[in-house]
C-alpha cells in the first residue's frame, strides 16, 4: 500500500510539472491577434497570467493620431458575469501605432467600469481561469485638461468613442 500511495504521488508530480512548465513556473503567457471592428488584424497582445492577476502588452496599429485610448482588461466569467478594468492610457503618436502596458491585481476594483454596462464589478477573481478579452477604446482626439478623464474612465456617456481594437485570450 505505501508503495502505491508513494507511485501514485511521483506520477501526480510529475504530470504537473510536464503537463504545463509555465504553470510550474507560476506564471502563464500567451500572445493573441488584436483585431479591428472589421476584424483585420492590427497588432498582438500578450497576456501574462499569474497568482496576483494579470498583466498586458499590446502593440497595434490602425488607430489616428492623436486620439486618446485606454486599454481595458475584460473578464469574463463561467458564470456569465464580467467586469472590465482600466490597465493603460495612452495618447496614439504620429505613426498611428500604439504600445501600451499595464496589470490588474486580484481584488483591486478601483478601475473597475462597474456599474456601467452591467459589469458586476468584482474585479480579477481567478486569472488563471477567467477568461479575459483585451479591449482598446478610441476616446477620439486627445482634448488639453480633459486627457486625465479620458484615461481615467471608459466614458460610456460618450457618443463618439468606440470599442476600436480587441484581443481574446482564453482560460489555460
Amino acid at each position: 500500500m505505501k508503495n502505491i500511495i508513494k507511485y501514485s504521488l511521483a506520477v501526480a508530480t510529475l504530470l504537473v510539472l510536464h503537463a504545463s512548465p509555465a504553470w510550474a513556473a507560476g506564471s502563464v503567457q500567451t500572445t493573441s491577434g488584436v483585431t479591428d471592428s472589421s476584424d483585420n488584424v492590427v497588432g498582438s497582445s500578450t497576456l501574462r497570467r499569474t497568482s496576483q492577476g494579470v498583466s498586458v502588452t499590446i502593440h497595434t496599429t490602425g488607430i489616428p493620431a492623436g486620439h486618446a485610448v485606454t486599454v481595458w482588461v475584460c473578464i469574463i466569467r463561467n458564470d456569465g458575469n464580467f467586469d472590465c478594468l482600466r490597465a493603460a492610457g495612452h495618447v496614439v503618436g504620429a505613426d498611428g501605432q500604439l504600445n501600451a502596458s499595464g496589470a490588474v491585481k486580484v481584488g483591486d476594483t478601483s478601475e473597475s467600469i462597474s456599474p456601467a454596462l452591467g459589469a458586476d464589478g468584482l474585479g480579477l477573481l481567478d486569472p488563471f481561469g477567467d477568461f479575459v478579452v483585451v479591449v482598446v477604446r478610441d476616446h477620439g482626439l486627445a482634448i488639453p485638461g480633459q486627457i486625465p478623464n479620458q484615461f481615467h474612465s471608459y466614458q460610456p456617456e460618450c457618443v463618439t468613442c468606440t470599442d476600436a481594437q480587441s484581443s481574446i485570450h482564453s482560460a489555460p
